[in-house]
């Protein structure tokens, strides 16, 4: 019988290691690689995204979303509709349809509740622009807000049963920030109505 050859061993072991290397680094060295601008930090929902919020980064193509958003332009200035990720690149519906900036700037997320005819039986949506009137107990009705950015319209959830069919929706608003405790005064003391605004 012959002796074992450790040095042949060794010797397969490493032109198989060397092997192995080689072709996982010319896989990685063959993906293509972009360039794009993604989030330097994870941003919450309904986040009115600015460009200190925003990054460069190089990824590879193979772990990008189908058409993602690649300029600080078309990023900046519109809100979230759900959490990004830090360092991931972003999709144009993972934000609020872009609308003029005047809609946006110096604004903040309001949700209200709201009852059906509020919220069109739902057919409210994200990106749409509504008036919100204030409805006195005398049945008038005042403009409040005009020209104000729904963000994003949900069933509500987690309320008491009689008021989850008072207000089966909770209507998320991109409010002036001057006009935020004006329009919490009024939905504490008040009736609202909604209008679309053309």
């Amino acid at each position: 019988m012959r002796p074992f050859d450790s040095q042949k061993l060794l010797m397969t072991l490493v032109i198989l290691t060397l092997a192995f290397g080689g072709t996982v680094y010319l896989n990685l060295s063959e993906q293509e690689l972009t360039t794009l601008v993604v989030p330097a930090n994870d941003l919450p929902i309904y986040h009115l995204i600015t460009a200190s919020d925003l990054m460069t980064a190089t990824l590879s193509t193979a772990v990008l979303p189908a058409a993602p958003l690649q300029q600080t332009s078309e990023l900046a200035g519109r809100y979230t509709s759900q959490t990004l990720t830090a360092e991931e690149a972003v999709t144009d519906a993972q934000l609020v349809p872009a609308v003029d900036e005047k809609y946006v700037l110096n604004t903040t997320a309001v949700s209200i509740s709201a009852t059906a005819a509020m919220a069109y039986n739902g057919r409210l949506a994200a990106g749409a622009m509504v008036t919100v009137w204030t409805v006195t107990d005398a049945g008038q009705a005042q403009p409040l807000l005009e020209e104000v950015l729904v963000l994003d319209v949900q069933k509500a959830e987690g309320q008491g049963e009689s008021e989850e069919k008072a207000f089966p929706y909770v209507v998320i608003l991109a409010v002036p920030r001057p006009k935020q405790a004006e329009l919490l005064t009024a939905v504490a003391t008040g009736s609202l109505m909604l209008t679309f605004t053309p």
